[in-house]
């Protein structure tokens, strides 16, 4: 009858041998019942060698309950409660498992403590977040950008005074949710809100065209509003030109055609058209910066040679921060007006996309996204920008498939390379690009060119190379950049014995004082 209880029973005689157990205690341990009598107690369920030392039959307190773990030898576990009753100079012992109770009591043990943990965090958060969004408020009031707070509720909680200038040209006027700003009655379709992954937008608003930026913060949404009307009206006169030009081209390979009968025809055609690359190419030399920067602790050199009367390369240097510079060298795939088109439009994109964006990575994503949507050739952008934090000292960098950045370490007497993986610009949408950060001292180079530099060849068809190159940073690297570009141009033009280049060639160099 013992058998047919859940509880596993054994009995012992007074030497701890067993003289009975149950069969549900025989099925745990996975020993057949025979095996079992005759062996002790405490080698069976504890593995000793002697009897138990805080066994309550030694200790004479069989009021005691006794509590320990089991596993048995075909991987069963137990957690028992124990309960010893003495008749006949024997011992029955009656175990309750009580292991699926332990662990529900554990279970929950564990998830109160989780509980309290997450109740602390949210506390000390709320506290964080208040002191955070007062910060905010007091510098939104200070900054150059339109800006406002916005609740989960979509009301307005704070709105600077640039914006409201922005908005309503100064009228105080109360408006309580955001997308009324907008021109909506209800929620925007783009609200970050709603749409998680959405942190930029772009938005016209009484014929004024607007970048918005969101930041979530977990109860609150930063949205910065630039006003870019000027800089797309700019893009859109480029569009218009590269239009004008496209089509231009294709009344000449209608012509060419019928070469010989319109040779006279053409060549006033080719006439007009080297009068139009020409003006392109002073409208190009516009848009280059008209002198290097001066900051102190750096110093900068920079030579610019096109091939042709307009170039696919450019180099910029772009504010974007009070403390931050951004330096950027690109190089259009081709050559003469459409490469100086898409280098204009590159230019004009840069100057309205990165202001207040110091992430090299990011900005790449955002050029890349505006050339998807305007470029309509097969030309493509390799770009290698990079953030120069003037205060630091340091850089943070990304490529977009141009060649890497030459960087002299002063303290180890090398040039090395700055690698950095990014697929080309305006090609494929929705990119992202790897983004890296080094640390600059003194008497450091950042040299970044063009491959018209290191592909020039001579007569004997040998490229100039990356290995020639690399041994005249080194040698001039005590010059200023100015002056190491001098000595640097003077030895191609040695090594190819020529005046001029079959490609354009930029070079960006700066020295940390």
């Amino acid at each position: 009858m013992i058998d047919e209880f859940k509880t596993s029973i054994y009995k012992i005689d007074s030497n701890f041998k067993v003289v009975f157990v149950s069969e549900s205690l025989s099925s745990f341990l996975g020993i057949p019942i025979d095996d079992i009598i005759g062996k002790s107690c405490y080698s069976l369920l504890s593995q000793y060698s002697s009897p138990c030392k805080f066994c309550p039959i030694i200790r004479n307190d069989l009021e005691l309950k006794y509590y320990y773990e089991i596993v048995s030898d075909n991987g069963n576990y137990g957690y028992f409660i124990a309960n010893i009753t003495k008749s006949d100079e024997k011992h029955l012992i009656s175990m309750l498992d009580m292991t699926e109770m332990r662990a529900y009591h554990l279970s929950n043990k564990h998830k109160i403590k989780e509980q309290k943990a997450d109740i602390s965090r949210l506390k000390n958060e709320l506290s964080f977040n208040k002191r955070k969004l007062s910060f905010f408020e007091r510098s939104l009031d200070k900054s150059q950008a339109g800006a406002m707070f916005i609740d989960r509720d979509y009301n307005i909680v704070h709105i600077n005074l640039k914006l409201r200038k922005l908005i309503f040209d100064g009228i105080d006027i109360n408006i309580s949710k955001c997308y009324n700003i907008y021109g909506y009655s209800s929620p925007c379709f783009f609200c970050p809100w709603s749409n998680t992954g959405n942190d930029r937008h772009s938005k016209v608003i009484d014929d004024k065209s607007f970048i918005i930026e969101f930041t979530r913060m977990d109860h609150y949404i930063l949205e910065v509003l630039r006003d870019v009307t000027k800089e797309v009206l700019q893009i859109q006169s480029i569009k218009e030109s590269q239009d004008r030009l496209i089509e231009k081209q294709k009344q000449m390979e209608i012509l060419n055609m019928d070469l010989i009968s319109t040779n006279d025809k053409l060549k006033v055609i080719q006439g007009a058209m080297d009068d139009e690359l020409k003006r392109v190419g002073y409208i190009q030399s516009s848009l280059l910066p008209k002198s290097i920067p001066v900051i102190d602790g750096y110093d900068f050199g920079v030579i610019f040679i096109s091939t042709k009367y307009a170039s696919g390369d450019y180099y910029d240097f772009i504010d974007a921060s009070e403390t931050n510079l951004g330096i950027v060298l690109a190089d259009v795939s081709g050559h003469g007006t459409p490469a100086a088109v898409i280098m204009a439009m590159t230019r004009a994109i840069m100057r309205s996309y990165t202001l207040g964006v110091t992430s090299s990575s990011s900005v790449l994503s955002m050029i890349n996204e505006v050339l998807c949507d305007n470029i309509y050739t097969k030309d493509f952008v390799t770009m290698f920008y990079l953030v120069l934090d003037i205060e630091k000292s340091s850089i943070n960098y990304s490529s977009a498939g141009h060649h890497p950045v030459l960087y002299y370490d002063a303290s180890e007497f090398m040039v090395k390379k700055l690698n950095v993986n990014g697929l080309l610009l305006g090609i494929f949408k929705e990119q992202e690009y790897e983004e890296k950060v080094l640390t600059l001292n003194s008497g450091d180079i950042l040299f970044l060119y063009t491959d018209g530099l290191i592909e020039v060849i001579n007569k004997d068809n040998e490229q100039y190379g990356y290995d020639r190159l690399l041994s005249k940073i080194i040698m001039y690297s005590s010059l200023s950049p100015k002056l190491m570009i001098d000595e640097i141009m003077q030895d191609v033009k040695e090594f190819t014995n020529l005046e001029s280049y079959r490609d354009d060639i930029t070079i960006v160099a700066i020295k940390k004082d």
